[in-house]
This record gives C-alpha cells, structure tokens and sequence, in this order.
C-alpha cells in the first residue's frame, strides 16, 4: 500500500512538471488528403478550424476539437503560404506555380474565387484596419494588393529584387516587405497602398517581425549576420545587432519583450531586448550543435510571412 501511494505521488508530480504531450499523428497522405511535404498553416477561430497545405495542389481543413480532416480543398499549383481573414472569414492560398491565390470560404469550406497576382507568389500578409491581403511576387518584384470584402485586386505595387517576407504595423497602418536580393524593405502606406519608405537592411533580409511595445520593426539579414531594427515611425535604421549564422526566423515574447532570433547554421537562438544595458543580446547554442545542410527548406516564420 506504502508503495502504491509512493508511486501515485510520483506519478501526480511529473504529470504537473510535464504538462505537455504528443497527444496524436495526423498523417496527410491519405484517402483523402493528397498533401505532402507540409510547410504552411492557418487558423479559422470562427470554426476553430486548422488549415495545412503544402505539395499536392489542395489545402486539408482539420477540425480543432476532434482533430479530423474534414474537407479536402483544391487549390492551385505549388502552395507557399496560407493566410486567415477574420473580418470576412476567407482563407487565402497563394500558389507559386500556378501564379494566383485560391480564395476560400471559412464557413463552407468551399472555393469561392481564383485570383490572378504576379508571377510567383510566395508569402501572404492581412491587413486588418483596412481589411486587405497582400501578396508578394517574388520573381515580378511586386506586391498584388486584394481587397476583402470584394475579392477583388485593387494595386499593384512596386517592391524590390525578390520580395519574400511580409509583416503589417497596425499603429501606424503599416505594411513592410523583405526584398532578399537587394537588401532592403519597402514600406508600404496600409491606406492608400503606396510607397512611404525604401529602408536599406543587412546582407540578404529573409524575415520580419513586428514589436507593438516598443514600435519597432526587426528584420534577420541571413548573408550578413545580423538584425536591422526599424523605427516604425520615422522607417529610421535604429540598430544593426549582430547574431548567429544565417539567422532565418524571428519571434516576439510580449511579456518580457524579447525578441527571439533562430540561427540555422549555428544551431543557436539569439534573444533581443532593449532593456539590456548596451542593448545587446545573447545566443544560445546547442551542446551537439553539427553543420547542417548548405540547403535549408523553407519554413514559416512566425512574426511575418515568408515564403520560399
């Protein structure tokens, strides 16, 4: 009995100190779904629904409380990112080989439109004070800019050399675009859809995340080594802070107001805030950290939308 009551407290503690666990597997590649290489989510708290794609031409809509597919959605060719507007309750999927974005209805389920961007389409952004998609071109050099309520394209604007990665500003009604291959961002007006600011960045900008306490803008430079931060008042460079190697994807922590840095070939996450005396940062590094592949996959990021 002294030993059953040990192992009943034994057991309550570690179910309080690991609260967490891998509760089921969906696999994708089914009857139903025919969508591999997953790599972009998004949520419909509406329905509380999860949608994934990746290869396969089709985004898979999961039920959140019973986490079973429930429809299977046909999309465009090459999906590279998915995006979720609350204000109409549609779902946006851009598709990188088929050079349109599917838009699809958050209560059915169902494709209400097929939209024509430019060529190439890789990261989506909403914009939520104007009610607005936007859609970078990553090899037209422009932004395909989509009005909710209508389904309609409504501007096209000029970006720079590849844009790749999106993040929106809702104080100053703000969006903001990574251009990889000529190493700035294009500030983008959220009213009038045009452009205020061209801000010069680091070697290679890959993701952007934006911090709503302090109104900054931070983007990962990955052939430079480090972050820009952007003023997103003035689009003023406040800082360049150097991190890890080939630093890809960025997270706010709002509670300490940290920003988080992933640095793929160091294997190290670089932590950001600026309330540290001389701003600085540290990184940490895995103890078996190895040199991966010169060849990452593409990831969301989870401050702004990349895409590949």
């Amino acid at each position: 009995m002294r030993r059953f009551s040990v192992l009943l407290a034994v057991s309550c503690l570690l179910s309080a100190v690991y609260p967490q666990w891998l509760e089921t597997t969906l696999y994708l590649p089914d009857s139903l779904c025919g969508v591999t290489y997953p790599r972009c989510f998004a949520y419909n708290p509406a329905n509380n629904t999860i949608y994934v794609a990746g290869d396969g031409n089709c985004v898979i809509a999961i039920d959140g409380a019973t986490d079973r597919k429930i429809a299977r959605i046909t999309a465009g060719e090459d999906i590279s990112a998915l995006c979720y507007n609350p204000t109409d309750n549609k779902l946006y999927c851009a598709n990188s080989g088929s050079d349109n974005v599917t838009l699809i209805d958050g209560a059915t389920n169902q494709v209400i439109a097929t939209i024509t961007v430019g060529d190439y389409p890789s990261a989506l952004c909403y914009n939520p004070t104007s009610s607005k998609v936007y859609c970078t071109n990553g090899s037209g050099d422009d932004i395909t800019v989509i009005e909710g309520a209508s389904d309609s394209v409504i501007a096209t604007v000029a970006a720079g050399d590849y844009p790749s990665a999106l993040c929106y500003n809702p104080t100053n009604n703000k969006v903001y675009c990574a251009n990889r291959s000529s190493d700035n961002i294009t500030v983008i007006d959220g009213a009038s859809d045009s452009v205020v600011a061209t801000v010069t960045t680091g070697d290679g900008p890959s993701a952007l995340c934006y911090n709503p306490i302090d109104n900054k803008v931070y983007c990962t430079n990955y052939n430079s080594d480090n972050v820009t931060v952007i003023d997103g008042a003035t689009n003023q460079v406040l800082r360049t802070i150097d991190v890890g190697d080939f630093p890809r994807d960025l997270c706010h922590n709002p509670q300490q107001n940290r920003m988080y840095v992933a640095n793929y070939y160091g294997s190290s996450i670089s932590v950001l805030r600026d309330s540290m005396p001389g701003g600085g940062s540290r990184n940490f590094r895995h103890p078996a950290s190895r040199v991966p592949d010169r060849n990452p996959p593409s990831s969301a990021a989870c401050c702004s939308c990349r895409g590949t």
